[in-house]
């Protein structure tokens, strides 16, 4: 998802509206979050934010890794292990996590909408959004929280909780 300049450095993709992105790796969100990211305002929290929905998706969504086997395996030191195996697994191998950039400029205002979605069986995201029960000490379970801190957006989960939108007014 990156592209050489003609010094051969590595520069961000831009990333159109017209364009979705599949993604099924960790490190494939990490760099999708960061060109999506590109271009906008607060590039750098917003890739913060989107590096966390989109690392949501895969593991917990397509991977169905959920957060107390999450939270246990990061105790064992067993983490990376287990979202390796799982990439390599029917039915996760063939998930592919899809998430569209998309410039809001007519009827609804200006500004951004990023809509991901992966193809696992959803979870109850009401209890999620809440951050007063966020626990910051725990090492796991803060992603849609720091999503919502850091760019002050609008989540919109839909859906049986397996599609988000982050929708962010322009500055």
């Amino acid at each position: 998802m990156q592209n050489k300049s003609r010094n051969g450095r590595m520069r961000a993709r831009v990333v159109t509206s017209s364009e979705a992105l599949r993604i099924r790796t960790p490190e494939e969100a990490l760099r999708a979050a960061a060109d999506l990211a590109h271009g906008c305002p607060h590039a750098g929290a917003l890739a913060m934010a989107l590096g966390e929905l989109l690392m949501n998706a895969v593991e917990h969504g397509n991977l169905e890794l959920g957060h107390d086997r999450k939270r246990e395996l990061i105790a064992a030191g067993r983490y990376d292990l287990e979202l390796a195996r799982r990439l390599r697994c029917a039915p996760y191998a063939a998930r592919r996590v899809v998430v569209r950039k998309t410039r809001l400029d007519q009827g609804r205002g200006q500004g951004w909408a990023f809509c991901i979605e992966d193809q696992g069986p959803g979870f109850d995201w009401s209890r999620w959004v809440d951050r007063s029960t966020v626990d910051a000490d725990a090492p796991c379970g803060r992603g849609i929280a720091l999503a919502q801190v850091l760019t002050h957006g609008e989540l919109l989960y839909s859906g049986r909780g397996n599609r988000v939108c982050l929708r962010l007014d322009a500055d």
